[in-house]
């Protein structure tokens, strides 16, 4: 859904690409709290 994006609108691609970047980080947070 990312990728299509550029083509309409790229200031909503950005936040998109934002929020998928914050998950990934959370998600890595969680499994090396996890593997502790």
């Amino acid at each position: 859904a990312i990728d299509g994006l550029d083509e309409f609108d790229l200031t909503s691609q950005d936040i998109a690409i934002g929020i998928k970047e914050t998950l990934e980080k959370d998600r890595w947070f969680l499994f090396a709290h996890l593997a502790e």
